[in-house]
């Protein structure tokens, strides 16, 4: 536990890293199943994998010390939410 406490910004760094990764991991995969006729797309479902690519990304704008990673977490959150409303918009809206 001390050590944790030492390298806490070193932990921190990681772990805004790994949410950036997890979000891409989302935004490339949701995408996928947006485009693959073979399987039932699920709405609700695929809107929430997009809310929680954008709660990530702003997790990493907010918290991250990195320019460069804010700046990316920016573009992928802009990708998940163009993609959710574009998906919201297609399926009625609601």
């Amino acid at each position: 536990m001390r050590g944790a406490w030492t390298h806490r910004s070193r932990l921190g760094a990681v772990g805004l890293r790994l949410a950036w990764w997890a979000s891409l991991w989302l935004a490339i995969d949701t995408a996928s199943n947006l485009v693959d006729v073979r399987v039932p797309l699920g709405v609700e479902d695929t809107l929430t994998r997009f809310a929680v690519g954008l709660g990530l990304c702003w997790a990493v704008v907010v918290f991250s010390a990195a320019a460069r990673l804010r700046w990316a977490a920016i573009a992928l959150g802009t990708i998940h939410g163009g993609l959710g409303v574009l998906l919201w918009t297609v399926s009625g809206g609601g």
